[in-house]
């Protein structure tokens, strides 16, 4: 939906406090330290207490030496086929990410394709509204206490034991290229970096969500092509994508680079898919 013309030397901050879920004790009893902006996982030592053999287990035949490295993860799809993890392993007792690290993964997750919104929520077994409320939050603490960073990060860590790697879009670069091409369309001001945006950041927020869920489209393809709308390219990292899309507000980043491109960006694709301009 079209608003008035967001003026872009305002900023605006955002303040969340989160909690700390007493599941994140480690068997030890120690608590994370909240003191700093990052988690602090020296205060937090992983299990290393081996499990005891069962009583099956320990008669059971060895099997023969593996060839594969010990380090060497299997891909998302040999998922099916690694061994299944207890919800009472202790190893998932200690949760190492933070919630913005969470949220990341989660994103990733999402937009690879693996599985849509509601799926991931089934998944993990939350509610829309608690979903919904920790995806909206931002800050390494902001989130301790809701039953989505939880449930998350068991999930995540889960895979991580089992040795499953993050799924990823395979994508083909020159195809992402020919998709994402708006070069022959032309703004005004766009020579000048001065292309007037009627979008809020929230809207453009919203838009960078839907667009990197699309089939043929990758976070490294929608830099790249960001890049190149301004009069001389500029560079955009990962880390100032993730920064701006964590924000919340109407106003909430519309300083930074990547809100500037994404409009443009949108606007010349609007056109050239001949759609209509959102009405207010």
């Amino acid at each position: 939906m079209a608003t008035s013309k967001i003026p872009l030397g305002e900023s605006h901050s955002l303040g969340n406090q989160g909690l700390v879920d007493s599941k994140l004790l480690n068997p030890n009893g120690l608590c994370p330290s909240l003191a700093s902006e990052a988690w602090n996982t020296a205060t937090c030592p992983a299990v290393t207490k081996p499990l005891p053999l069962s009583r099956a287990s320990a008669s059971a035949k060895p099997s023969p030496p593996s060839t594969a490295s010990p380090t060497a993860k299997r891909p998302h799809s040999e998922a099916e086929s690694t061994e299944e993890i207890s919800d009472d392993d202790p190893r998932l007792q200690y949760i190492s990410d933070n919630c913005n690290q969470v949220r990341r993964k989660i994103h990733d997750f999402i937009n690879s394709g693996a599985m849509k919104v509601g799926e991931f929520q089934s998944a993990i077994g939350v509610t829309t509204g608690s979903y919904a409320r920790f995806m909206k939050q931002n800050g390494p603490q902001s989130g301790y206490g809701s039953d989505t960073y939880e449930a998350a990060a068991t999930f995540f860590k889960k895979r991580e034991l089992q040795g499953i790697m993050m799924p990823k879009k395979k994508v083909k670069k020159a195809d992402e290229d020919k998709k994402m091409d708006v070069s022959d369309i032309h703004l005004d001001g766009e020579d000048t970096e001065s292309v007037e945006v009627y979008y809020t950041c929230d809207e453009v927020r919203r838009k960078i969500a839907v667009y990197l869920r699309e089939e043929g489209v990758t976070k490294a393809g929608f830099l790249r092509e960001l890049r190149s709308m301004f009069p001389e390219p500029k560079p955009l990292q990962s880390k100032q994508l993730q920064d701006f899309q964590s924000k919340s507000g109407p106003l909430a980043g519309n300083t930074s680079r990547v809100y500037y491109a994404a409009y443009v960006f949108f606007e010349k694709l609007r056109l050239k898919q001949g759609k209509k301009k959102s009405k207010a």
